[in-house]
């Protein structure tokens, strides 16, 4: 897995968003490739995931 994974530059979008480290993120996602991009994120940002699915 390279550095970039999952996407250059995601984490610090949702700091740009106002996303710090400690912060609850909720994924309300399927489970399709874009769950495990998102949730990366969120933890290469520093914050907490918080999973939820749609009904």
């Amino acid at each position: 897995m390279s550095s970039t994974w999952p996407a250059p530059g995601s984490q610090q979008k949702l700091r740009r968003q106002g996303v710090v480290p400690g912060d609850r993120v909720a994924l309300l996602l399927s489970n399709q490739i874009g769950f495990p991009v998102a949730y990366n994120a969120v933890l290469r940002a520093g914050a907490i995931v918080v999973p939820t699915t749609p009904c």
